[in-house]
């Protein structure tokens, strides 16, 4: 899912077979030209023939079958829009490493007849397996190398107790800043920047001004620092109940009587998701 184009990878796909096709092309003018010359007058030219005819089928085969996957795939965009929409608003991002969440992008009408509920509970539970989320985290250290040791201390110390994630709110959140800050100064940290709800939004508005028509993997990006610029738009710390935000949990005005587990897998979905858009 690295590749940000949808459109744009199934073009790639279907021009790694053009290659192929233009060589048979060239072996039916070599037939017809040596043919023509009399040089084979003596030699039986049906095999050859024949295994151009069968190679030719088979990949007019191929192409055909990547056009009406093409077809078919962005058919299916806006239905996956949908379920994305759903996903999203119930809290949940589309992580990096889960089987449920290719299911229910690549069979979108299925999950879309579930009430938010139902579907609330099913990636809850999905995700409340702790070698889901711990697939989530140990895959952030190939996209930050630099904080691959940290990284894995996360993933091991979720597996030694069920309430060890609540110590590592601040760490993810440390995480999702950097990545951010990363991304949005054009893949460099060398800069003065910090993160904050203003950058994350021009980010954004500057996201929206490309061309992301049938772009599915774009779309979940914008949906993505969607989540983020929640997370860190402002609030009064004079406020009585505050809610989950970077800027809480960071100076320590959010009560962690509050932290829940869910609220904890869906910080690693964010993260794992922005992730994916390092490169």
């Amino acid at each position: 899912m690295k590749n940000r184009g949808l459109s744009k990878a199934v073009e790639n796909l279907s021009n790694s077979f053009k290659p192929s096709v233009n060589y048979i092309n060239i072996m039916k003018k070599f037939v017809e030209t040596y043919t023509a010359s009399g040089l084979f007058d003596d030699s039986d030219l049906t095999p050859f023939t024949k295994v151009i005819r069968k190679q030719s089928e088979y990949f007019r085969n191929i192409q055909k079958a990547i056009q009406e996957a093409q077809e078919e795939a962005i058919k299916d965009i806006p239905l996956q829009i949908k379920v994305l929409d759903k996903m999203y608003a119930l809290g949940w991002s589309v992580g990096s490493a889960n089987e449920l969440i290719l299911k229910i992008i690549n069979k979108p009408e299925v999950f879309l007849e579930m009430s938010d509920e139902d579907l609330d509970d099913l990636l809850l539970e999905n995700f409340s397996e702790k070698d889901s989320l711990k697939s989530e985290i140990y895959g952030l250290t190939n996209d930050i190398p630099k904080y691959a040791g940290v990284i894995q201390v996360m993933g091991d110390t979720l597996n030694e107790n069920t309430n060890n994630w609540i110590i590592m709110y601040p760490q993810i959140f440390a995480l999702i800043d950097r990545v951010i800050s990363y991304q949005s100064n054009d893949f460099s940290l060398e800069n003065n920047e910090y993160t904050k709800w203003r950058l994350i939004n021009d980010f954004y508005d500057s996201l929206l001004k490309k061309d992301n028509a049938n772009d599915l993997f774009q779309y979940i990006y914008l949906k993505t620092i969607e989540k983020a610029i929640q997370l860190w738009k402002f609030q009064d710390f004079s406020e009585q109940n505050l809610r989950l935000s970077r800027n809480a949990v960071q100076h320590g005005r959010y009560d962690p009587k509050n932290y829940t587990y869910k609220q904890f897998a869906q910080l690693v979905l964010i993260l794992s998701t922005l992730t994916m858009f390092n490169n």
